[in-house]
């Protein structure tokens, strides 16, 4: 899992600067809290819980796309 603060937000560039910083700050945690053998669907769990409790609202595909990057690395998710 490769996601520096700062990076790795790719699908939520055209949001507001304090919701680009929030979900950066809870991709950072999810990566930290999740390890690298967690499944892309356990990552997706862990941010949509970790989102709601920040009240930041993204759609499944934003969701899936975030998780990709932390379990695969930089690469948006496939469709």
């Amino acid at each position: 899992m490769s996601t520096e603060h700062g990076e790795g937000t790719r699908g939520v560039e055209g949001r507001d600067a304090g919701t680009v910083e929030t979900v950066t700050t809870i991709m950072v945690e999810v990566r930290d809290t999740a390890g690298a053998a967690a499944s892309r669907e356990e990552v997706e769990g862990m941010l949509r819980s970790r989102l709601e409790r920040a009240s930041v609202e993204l759609s499944d595909a934003e969701v899936a796309d975030l998780a990709a990057q932390l379990v695969e690395g930089d690469e948006p998710a496939q469709a």
